[in-house]
């Protein structure tokens, strides 16, 4: 006989899961959260206890004592389908049921041939005391019953102000803001989880902020802002770093080879020491990727625009209407001998292409199917949970961000 050996002792058992409440069909219960797909084709404790293949968890994403990111199985119901629940998959939705613990077969242990996860077989002795009686199988089946199901209430955020730009964290679902209101422009994070509270950081009032980027290891920000003297209206946008740690805004690559004044967009690569920077003088646009203070490379795209987009496995993607296969300046693709401009004439302003930079090689690859996957990138947390939604008005902003699907 093999004998699944999940559970070796009591303690571990319960450490695994809280108390609930027994199987009460009166004891309704509603819970928040989010649906998951899970899949039963591996030998586990939750295949063996899963209704079907897949099933379906419902996480709770609620710090509510007990039950705070603990995920329940959710087990059909003539009243909801397992259709039901993959219509729903990755979407939150507000739950009613009641638990149940399962049932246990009739069919002692010694005569169970399958492979099956056990637990003690524990009784009270004479004197109160629990006394172990050898193993069991353990129960079949529990988790809560679904009743009802539906789409939770939207979590969306309206706030006075204006984005100038946001961006997901390299590898937490937060999504960072930089809001711009009468008062004072600051940063703004919101954990798409829930397990952490908003967080605002202003920024210092004599200074304009334009974009920001998460550092490489999600501990603070790179910003680009301009600090105008009294009685000036521009000034030339600036770098500066803020760490959770020192809290401060401190100005960084003061050095660096510079293209133009107003800086409108910043990527940084998940760790490595590169970065970029897009920039814009006279309404003409280019960008330069540093390796920290090191210019690695810079474009001329004029009389187009260019934009940098994400970091991807240490590749930059850009959106340009310049053919940088065959340089990253003018004067590098008039010199190379394949460029043809006849076979490649200039691109219509906005008629952009993707183009993915490897800055140890200086080569770029244009890929124009990624440009839809590449907006939805930009949009989606760092493990594809999340998407967060922004609209905005003359003088107020509306964030949502919304669960996705599981892969």
């Amino acid at each position: 006989m093999k004998i699944f050996h999940v559970l070796c002792t009591a303690v571990v058992l319960l450490s695994l899961w809280p108390p609930v409440p027994a199987a009460n069909p009166e004891q309704i219960m509603t819970l928040q959260g989010v649906i998951r797909e899970q899949r039963a084709d591996v030998k586990s404790l939750n295949s063996w206890n899963a209704p079907g293949d897949p099933y379906y968890i419902l996480e709770i994403t609620e710090d509510k004592g007990q039950d705070a990111h603990h995920p329940y199985t959710l087990r059909p119901s003539e009243q909801v389908s397992a259709e039901d629940l993959r219509k729903l998959t990755g979407q939150a939705v507000t739950v009613t049921g009641y638990y149940t613990e399962g049932e246990r077969t009739d069919t002692p242990l010694e005569k169970i041939v399958e492979q099956v996860p056990i637990e003690p077989k524990m009784e009270v002795g004479s004197v109160g005391n629990p006394v172990s009686k050898g193993w069991q199988v353990m129960k079949r089946g529990w988790g809560l019953v679904v009743l009802s199901i539906a789409k939770a209430p939207s979590n969306a955020v309206t706030m006075p102000g204006s984005v100038l730009d946001y961006e997901w964290a390299h590898g937490a679902n937060r999504l960072a803001l930089l809001i711009k209101n009468e008062k004072q422009s600051l940063l703004m994070i919101v954990d798409a989880e829930g397990k952490a509270p908003v967080v605002k950081i202003p920024v210092p009032a004599d200074y304009k902020p334009g974009c920001f980027a998460w550092l490489a290891d999600d501990s603070g920000f790179l910003l680009a802002m301009a600090k105008p003297e009294k009685d000036e209206e521009f000034a030339e946008d600036n770098f500066y770093r803020y760490t959770f740690a020192g809290k401060q805004f401190v100005p960084v690559y003061q050095s660096i080879e510079r293209q133009f004044a107003d800086v409108f967009s910043i990527e940084v690569d998940q760790g490595s020491a590169y970065w970029a920077a897009a920039s814009v003088g006279e309404g003409h646009p280019d960008l330069a990727i540093y390796k920290d203070a090191e210019t690695v490379l810079s474009t001329d795209v004029y009389p187009g625009s260019i934009s940098p987009v994400i970091w991807q496995d240490h590749h930059l993607w850009v959106v340009t209407e310049a053919y940088l296969e065959f340089g990253f300046t003018r004067e590098e693709r008039s010199k190379n001998p394949h460029f043809d401009s006849k076979k490649f004439p200039e691109r219509d302003w906005g008629n952009v292409v993707a183009y993915r930079i490897d800055p140890l090689t200086k080569q770029a690859l244009a890929d124009p199917a990624a440009l839809t996957t590449l907006a939805t990138a930009m949009d989606s947390s760092y493990d594809h949970r999340y998407q967060s939604k922004l609209t905005s008005t003359d003088d107020a902003f509306t964030l949502d961000i919304v669960p996705q699907p599981s892969n």
